[in-house]
């Protein structure tokens, strides 16, 4: 089993570091950037963007949330 777990993430590209953004930064966008700090995947979160200008400029962990126009 571990080989194929292996094999599906290799497919996947789940063994390669990926950058992801994220959109929106409301209580679930918190806590999966909470998440983010801990998290030992391949998938790090190294962007948020939010709509709410109130949101806009503020900082989740050493993210800051940046405005969706850019």
């Amino acid at each position: 089993m571990p080989f194929l777990i292996e094999k599906i993430r290799h497919i996947l590209k789940l063994d390669q570091k990926v950058h992801v953004a994220l959109v929106g930064a409301g209580n679930l966008g918190h806590a999966l950037c909470n998440y983010n700090t801990y998290q030992k995947d391949n998938m790090k979160i190294v962007a948020v963007f939010d709509n709410a200008e109130h949101k806009v400029g503020s900082r989740i962990n050493n993210l800051i949330v940046q405005p969706m126009r850019e």
